[in-house]
């Protein structure tokens, strides 16, 4: 699980992501990232309504939330537009965003964001993308 200032980072800043998510029993994995403790740590049900606590999502949430956005893709559809997210249509070489991302959470972040928002991390924030 990446807990890297940088994944906090875009997790802060995906507000659409962050106002997505609910708790419950189910997910009580979940990972947050406590604002004013300065650490990660799974969530407990204690923990929903903290203000401070900053919601990390896993993998496996980043693809329920792309697969609950196109209900029609199977799971080999999924990572086909992910492979194309990451090489671009052609297959060439890497997209210049996928060399941004250290971890499989911040791969999976950014296409989320991509594909449902239409935004892309500048180094600082989720931009929107001008021609979307």
């Amino acid at each position: 699980m990446d807990t890297s200032e940088t994944f906090i980072k875009q997790c802060e800043k995906a507000e659409e992501i962050q106002g997505a998510w609910k708790h419950s029993k189910r997910n009580s994995g979940d990972w947050y990232h406590h604002r004013r403790m300065g650490r990660a740590y799974v969530v407990s049900e204690l923990d929903q309504e903290d203000i401070d606590c900053l919601w990390l999502p896993r993998q496996d949430q980043l693809q329920e939330i792309y697969r609950q956005y196109d209900k029609t893709v199977s799971i080999w559809g999924m990572v086909s537009r992910l492979k194309d997210f990451i090489y671009g249509v052609d297959d060439n070489d890497f997209t210049r965003e996928a060399e941004l991302f250290t971890s499989m959470e911040q791969l999976w972040l950014a296409f989320v964001m991509k594909e449902k928002y239409q935004k892309t991390w500048d180094g600082n924030d989720w931009i929107k993308n001008p021609l979307s």
